[in-house]
């Protein structure tokens, strides 16, 4: 069968006629079938050097020492930053929550300090002329960990015995609550209601391109670019001037072609204003690239919900009203709907 001809089926932008159900030639596929893509992990720059994470091996402990002294020396590193060198120069890390949520007083550092939360948190980074060399580096790093207790699932973290950050017992971070409509009146009405617990296991987002970026800093006229693997650039833009405490307008974010996020790549990560912060300090490109076993430890993960969850329903099977609470009892994180 002969295709269709563009006057049938209008193809380019600028012919009469609405944009639904129009036929629309995709204007990225070419140089991505042709392996001309432009990623963050293809990017070469004169002088450009290459950043390394250290991560913390356990889920909740103190930080007794950093001896970066074997690091420092090892061949092919240009620096070495701990949360001790970057002190007085960072911002924490914004927190993005949704609208009308109360937040906590907690403030997430770009390296840790003191103590570590997660595993796989950020403890000191490596900048050197080689990936190799970087991460050759890291082995050269001796921390002295004292392992903490730990929680793991959400209902052990309420009022556990085990706190995370001084001052807030339950471990709460977020409350957030959102209801629409009188949901009362239609579970009063209801001809049945269905209720249970559902848990919805953490998941890793696993993009096809994992994480990466690629800083350069202008001395001379005090501009910072970062290139990242990006959902978009405006809100990594906003959070990077907030933690390198830069004028606005005195730096920028561009966004190549992206191999996939799922929800991992929509704020800015730590290790993106540490890339960033290299760049300043070194006054020369540096990039860096997680590999896929660093994005399963230290990516943004989705899902993990824990929940209360109640239903009406009519006496025809019309969902009339849903409330739902993540956490043991209905309290403070929950959602209410009808329509």
């Amino acid at each position: 069968m002969a295709p269709a001809s563009s006057a049938e089926h209008p193809r380019r932008p600028g012919a009469d006629g609405p944009w639904i159900g129009r036929g629309l030639l995709r204007r990225e596929d070419q140089a991505l079938l042709r392996g001309e893509a432009s990623f963050v992990a293809n990017m070469r720059m004169a002088g450009m050097a290459y950043l390394a994470m250290l991560r913390s091996p356990v889920a909740h402990g103190r930080i007794g020492s950093i001896d970066v002294t074997a690091a420092r020396a090892a061949p092919g590193v240009i620096d070495v930053m701990t949360a001790q060198d970057v002190a007085g120069a960072v911002n924490p890390m914004p927190v993005t929550s949704r609208e009308g949520a109360r937040l906590a007083s907690v403030p997430i550092p770009l390296l840790a300090r003191g103590r570590v939360r997660f595993a796989g948190e950020p403890v000191a980074a490596v900048v050197a002329e080689t990936r190799a060399c970087a991460a050759d580096a890291l082995e050269r790093i001796d921390v002295d960990y004292e392992p903490l207790p730990v929680v793991v699932q959400p209902r052990q973290a309420v009022g556990a015995g085990v706190v995370l950050h001084d001052g807030i017992d339950d471990n709460v971070l977020l409350r957030w609550a959102r209801s629409a409509g009188d949901v009362e009146e239609r579970f009063c009405s209801a001809a049945t209601t269905v209720r249970g617990r559902f848990v919805v296991p953490r998941l890793v987002a696993a993009p096809l391109e994992t994480r990466g970026c690629v800083a350069a800093y202008d001395a001379a006229a005090d501009f910072l670019t970062l290139w990242c693997s990006a959902q978009d650039p405006h809100r990594p833009l906003r959070e990077l001037e907030t933690v390198l405490r830069r004028t606005p307008g005195r730096s920028r974010v561009m966004v190549p072609d992206v191999g996939g996020a799922f929800g991992s790549k929509g704020t800015l990560a730590p290790e993106y204003a540490v890339a960033a912060l290299a760049a300043i300090r070194l006054g020369r490109p540096v990039q860096w690239v997680e590999d896929r076993s660093e994005n399963f430890l230290a990516a943004y993960q989705g899902r993990g919900l824990d929940a209360d969850a109640e239903l009406a329903v009519a006496a025809d099977g019309r969902f009339l009203a849903l409330r739902a609470a993540c956490c043991p009892t209905w309290g403070p994180t929950c959602i209410r709907w009808p329509r």
